[in-house]
């Protein structure tokens, strides 16, 4: 990879070395991808000059806002994602490429490539356009990774309405088709008794909407929840505090899945570096159905 390191100058390959003992113990690695995320942050001085956002400070490219994100609908950002995506693949030798639930952070990031459109090409509604975009760009990933014959995937958000009217991820179509995703890894971070979005509930939703069953459904489990109060989940608030065998119920719920090919722990810091009890016991738990 492109690290402009000066001659003379050593460095550390995390993602080598991941991969190189990961192969010791039989491990793949799938690399997980903010595409559009620059910062969580909006700090522009803390993009340094070799950063591939910097050339594009001031400029409707970025945009600032709870973060900092790359605008979606510019031809040089999609090139950017998926020769990212290709230096990744032509470096190492990972098993697949998985891309985060964060698109669109607002609809109006691009209000002037999408007026300029309308202008050049008629009217088309404002999601639409948006959906495009995204369709894309996940398309032509898709297309890079399986010329190196790896998977690709997204973790959406598990509210599979956000996906569709808010962040633009076309999850409809690219589970109906062999030209977006090989594997679906939603954010089902939730719990059994979250008042709007109730596990069991969800995870039906999400298998019954793969039409395509070349896709698989890997489940990404809340870990980190455990032993907090989950604020969202209005009256089932405290259903992470009162037990600790949730993510095991989690797991055989999906495993009865017709699509289901596994289950994802966010996030591994819970794991090993965590003195909460009920992530340990959570664990312990965990275990029981894994042996």
């Amino acid at each position: 990879m492109n690290l402009n390191i000066e001659e003379g100058e050593e460095y550390f390959d995390v993602l080598d070395y991941f991969i190189e003992v990961s192969s010791k113990y039989n491990i793949k690695i799938i690399c997980w991808i903010n595409p559009y995320r620059v910062r969580t942050t909006i700090d522009i001085n803390s993009i340094s000059i070799n950063n591939p956002a910097y050339k594009y400070l001031n400029t409707d490219y970025l945009y600032i806002n709870n973060g900092i994100f790359y605008n979606p609908s510019k031809q040089e950002v999609e090139d950017l994602i998926v020769n990212g995506v290709e230096e990744i693949i032509d470096n190492y030798k990972v098993y697949g490429i998985l891309f985060d639930d964060y698109f669109y952070p607002s609809p109006d990031i691009d209000y002037l490539d999408y007026t300029k459109y309308i202008e050049e090409n008629g009217y088309i509604d404002s999601k639409i356009y948006h959906l495009n975009i995204i369709n894309k760009m996940i398309s032509r990933v898709h297309k890079t990774c399986k010329y190196k014959n790896i998977l690709f995937g997204v973790s959406p958000d598990g509210n599979i309405n956000n996906n569709y009217e808010k962040l633009y991820a076309d999850i409809y179509k690219w589970l109906d088709s062999n030209e977006y995703v090989d594997f679906i890894m939603p954010q089902l971070y939730y719990g059994f008794y979250n008042e709007k979005m109730p596990f069991y509930k969800v995870v039906n939703e999400w298998n019954s909407i793969i039409k395509n069953k070349n896709i698989d459904l890997i489940v990404a489990l809340s870990l980190y929840k455990s032993g907090n109060l989950d604020k969202y989940a209005l009256s089932g608030s405290e259903e992470w505090i009162n037990n600790n065998d949730i993510i095991k119920r989690e797991i055989i719920i999906s495993r009865n899945m017709s699509n289901y090919k596994g289950f994802s722990i966010f996030r591994y810091d819970n794991l090993i570096n965590n003195d909460n009890d009920s992530v340990k016991k959570e664990v312990i738990n965990l275990h029981q159905i894994l042996n």
